[in-house]
């Protein structure tokens, strides 16, 4: 492959690197590219950079899986939040009316929050 060659694919991988993030395999290739134009130095801090990546990769999906499972979770508490709201008999409750004079007004119960 020549010099240029090896620019231009470089320069494709920088770009593709704009529209996939943390992408492992682009990485090692730009490493590999720059190995075999002899800048050692380069190559090794694209392998790390690679390494990292791979954790970033691995840290991202967890944070994922995490937040899926806290909005499971959390749906369920609503759900929950809900049921209750109809088993209270809402002994204590207060009007609020709608300052503008529409029909938003609300009443509230002050025991459980439910709107009512």
């Amino acid at each position: 492959m020549t010099k240029t060659d090896q620019e231009s694919m470089l320069k494709a991988m920088k770009e593709q690197l704009r529209w996939r993030d943390g992408d492992v395999a682009t990485i090692s290739a730009m490493a590999d590219i720059y190995e075999e134009m002899g800048d050692e130095e380069q190559a090794s801090a694209l392998r790390a950079a690679a390494a990292v990546a791979g954790r970033m990769n691995k840290s991202r999906l967890e944070a994922k899986r995490l937040e899926e499972e806290f909005q499971g979770r959390l749906k369920l508490v609503f759900t929950e939040q809900s049921k209750l709201k109809k088993e209270c008999p809402h002994p204590v409750t207060q009007y609020y009316p709608d300052a503008s004079g529409n029909n938003d007004s609300t009443t509230t119960c002050l025991c459980c929050g439910a709107d009512l």
